[in-house]
């Protein structure tokens, strides 16, 4: 009988362990399988705006973000859109991005007070990518840059 009992939870430990673990190992995952921005080797990771209800939300209502983390917009076509900061809790770099994957135009350190006014780029862009404030500054971002696209479904 007592080895039975010693069985019965061997058992019960081993399967807690392998669910424990698996459950680990998704949450681990899904950190390193979200879409991911890549500029001078700083690798950030980005919810997508792709739609234009996703897009008009945006940034709007967060009350922040991490060093590592950003938005990246992503337009049908290139364009010159227009942003702005309605709605938002706290200031962020905007980086225009064209077709080629370069950085073409940077909006630094935008607060909350410049609503209501519109930024654009200099140049018809494909993608807008959103970050913290003093991104731009503290990893040397400049006009010319390269981008690289980790895990943003259909894009290079």
């Amino acid at each position: 009988m007592p080895n039975s009992k010693i069985s019965f939870f061997l058992i019960l430990s081993f399967i807690i362990i392998v669910v424990l673990g698996l459950s680990v190992r998704d949450k681990n995952s899904s950190v390193q399988e979200k879409p991911q921005v890549n500029i001078n080797g700083t690798i950030v990771y980005v919810d997508i705006a792709d739609t234009a209800l996703s897009r008009e939300q945006g940034l709007s209502g967060k009350l922040g973000l991490k060093d590592n983390e950003g938005m990246l917009f992503i337009f049908e076509t290139s364009g010159m859109p227009s942003f702005w900061m309605k709605d938002m809790l706290f200031p962020i770099d905007i980086i225009w991005i064209n077709d080629d994957l370069n950085v073409v135009s940077i909006d630094g350190e935008l607060s909350p007070e410049t609503y209501p006014t519109t930024f654009s780029p200099s140049e018809p862009v494909k993608y807008v990518f959103e970050a913290p404030s003093g991104f731009s500054k503290k990893n040397s971002v400049k006009i010319g840059d390269k981008v690289k696209f980790i895990r943003v479904l259909g894009l290079p």
